[in-house]
């Protein structure tokens, strides 16, 4: 099939959208692929950093190729075929335990324990152990289990940091907690060392961070064939204690409002008792604080509902702000930062952000003068939050 008709990139196509379908609901660090037209195979590689293929070949014929590529696919190892080996399936009785304790979580929990764990779907549920050297601050020096099932977040791409955020059973506690899995370039500091110093400082309306580190020594690999080389990647989990509820959730004006109250309370302490600015505010990093009723004082009632600050992977302290591209999620970027390309994060701009969220949710869930209007309403926020112009 010749490379540059509709036919062939449709079918390239089809094996990133097999890539993707198949990382996103397995542990794996790469696959293989053979697309096979007619008389031509094509092999196929992909991994978090780069998607390759061979040219096409005759496989028609002794000997094949073909068949001495399958051989040796059949010679491999789990780990070699990009099983990550980091993780095991959970067994009958770890689902068993899972079950008994699941009323006693509050809904959203139970919401989500259904979602992840015993779905229709009959998505695999998996047991996960942290190693007791990337504990995180003044935690116990142990090992920690936990299950993790279909993610409540992925990306639709086997390439680049292809995180997942998966609501994740703590074995030892019996608590619903949070594993962020993800493959930053290999130069990135872990997203835990944020939370040593947030923690260490008592920043408050932030997650704890009860784990953190690189799996293993899993990495892409390099091919230096490619005509632009792809940066190494490495496999990289972080676990908090904390499994909050999304801000999308709230049920009045008033939760929103104090959710964004604490969260700018955890930006404040943040930036002056760590000097660190979070440079990502959005929707998506707001998280309403789910205490479990069983961590609560025989006969007191639920605590007034707050919020907590999350995800601080590109989050930087002061003396890097000059250092590095600007960061934020596109609809919430401040103006100034938009307008100007060359200048770094500060302050004022996270703040900014704050009150486009704000609006943001006041457009989706609010009376206002374009609730009626859904066309015009349409327009709005395409042209206010989505629109961009690139430069020739």
């Amino acid at each position: 099939m010749p490379r540059d008709t509709d036919d062939a990139r449709n079918a390239r196509g089809q094996m990133y959208e097999y890539a993707t379908a198949i990382m996103n609901a397995q542990p794996r660090t790469h696959v293989f692929f053979i697309n096979i037209w007619r008389t031509q195979a094509t092999l196929f590689y992909a991994d978090h950093s780069q998607f390759v293929c061979t040219k096409p070949f005759t496989f028609t014929g002794k000997p094949s190729a073909l068949s001495t590529f399958l051989y040796h696919l059949g010679q491999m190892n789990p780990e070699e075929l990009g099983y990550d080996s980091s993780v095991t399936l959970a067994t009958v009785e770890e689902l068993a335990a899972v079950k008994d304790v699941e009323d006693q979580m509050t809904p959203y929990h139970q919401k989500c324990v259904a979602s992840a764990f015993f779905s229709e779907s009959g998505w695999p549920v998996y047991k996960v152990i942290m190693p007791a050297e990337q504990a995180g601050f003044k935690q116990p020096r142990e090992d920690g289990d936990f299950l993790i099932g279909r993610p409540l977040y992925k990306i639709y791409s086997p390439t680049g940091r292809a995180t997942k955020v998966y609501a994740a059973y703590n074995m030892k506690t019996e608590r619903m907690g949070t594993v962020k899995d993800c493959w930053p370039e290999e130069w990135e500091e872990g997203e835990h060392t944020k939370y040593e110093c947030i923690q260490e400082a008592k920043v408050r309306y932030t997650a704890t961070c009860l784990y953190g580190g690189y799996v293993g020594e899993q990495k892409t690999k390099t091919c230096d064939d490619l005509k632009h080389r792809r940066p190494v990647r490495r496999h990289y989990r972080i676990v908090l204690k904390e499994l909050g509820r999304p801000l999308d959730s709230y049920t009045s004006s008033g939760e929103l409002i104090v959710a964004g109250f604490c969260v700018l309370k955890a930006h404040q302490d943040a930036w002056k008792k760590c000097g660190l600015l979070q440079r990502d505010m959005s929707p998506y990093n707001m998280v309403f604080d789910e205490v479990d009723p069983r961590d609560l004082p025989e006969g007191e009632q639920l605590p007034s509902i707050s919020a907590l600050l999350i995800d601080w992977h590109l989050a930087k302290f002061k003396d890097e702000l000059k250092d590095g591209a600007k960061r934020g999620t596109w609809q919430f970027i401040s103006a100034r930062l938009l307008r100007n390309p060359t200048v770094q994060n500060e302050v004022a701009d996270d703040l900014e952000s704050v009150i486009l969220i704000m609006e943001w949710m006041a457009l989706r869930f609010h009376r206002h003068s374009l609730s009626h209007r859904q066309e015009r309403l349409k327009v709005h926020v395409q042209q206010f939050f989505e629109w961009r112009e690139k430069d020739d």
